[in-house]
């Protein structure tokens, strides 16, 4: 068998447990609720605990074998945060089911971890094409017009964004942090307005403090 035809059945055996746990779970909760009086949000709650249960077990096994097989350390460690995601995102959406009143809490830390993720990224991208010098040398090898962008703050008009080489991976990883700068300030801002009872998630109105969170973030 080629290693090709090997993955290929192995993702397609992934598949078909993964398929097969969720539809003895969907079963397993409505015969539950119709059949043994269990609370509807109870039943819900079980299923979803059962496949984050599921999801970190693989997650874990996917980092264990990152760092048992770690021929690649500076791109692995990564690999590594990256796939830490569906762990801490899988419980938290169970964490905010189960306990509703809590979840601006939990989605706010949520993101904080998803600003290092996206930081995380951008090394991960730097190091798997060769690290830092390598990459502003591949820069350096482009014509220059790709150091151009439309901007819709210029209506249209094409601006050079930095000169090839460093300055324009440099402008690319300012570009990309600032994302977690200001994550981390929208949830201190979120944690801070939610005690003091004026953050009112949801509402558009100018007295709340989402609407003033929500276009820092979007305008970031």
């Amino acid at each position: 068998m080629s290693i090709r035809g090997y993955f290929t059945g192995q993702l397609l055996l992934s598949f078909g447990i993964l398929l097969g746990i969720v539809v003895v779970v969907c079963v397993g909760a409505i015969i539950a609720v119709y059949g043994g009086g269990v609370d509807f949000d109870d039943a819900v709650a079980h299923s979803a605990l059962v496949m984050v249960i599921v999801a970190v077990l693989i997650s874990f096994n996917d980092i264990r074998l990152h760092y048992q097989n770690n021929h690649w350390p500076e791109v692995q460690k990564h690999v590594r945060r990256i796939l830490l995601m569906v762990p801490i995102y899988s419980f938290q959406s169970w964490l905010s089911l189960k306990y509703y009143e809590y979840s601006l809490l939990f989605d706010t830390l949520r993101d904080l971890y998803e600003a290092f993720v996206i930081a995380s990224f951008v090394y991960f991208c730097i190091e798997l094409l060769g690290g830092w010098d390598n990459v502003c040398k591949i820069f350096m090898t482009k014509d220059q017009e790709k150091s151009y962008h439309p901007s819709w703050l210029c209506f249209g008009k094409k601006r050079q964004w930095a000169e090839l080489g460093e300055p324009l991976l440099g402008a690319i990883e300012i570009s990309a942090l600032q994302y977690v700068v200001v994550k981390v300030v929208a949830a201190i801002i979120i944690i801070a307005t939610e005690a003091a009872d004026v953050y009112d998630e949801g509402s558009l109105s100018l007295e709340s403090a989402y609407i003033y969170v929500s276009i820092m973030v979007n305008f970031r």
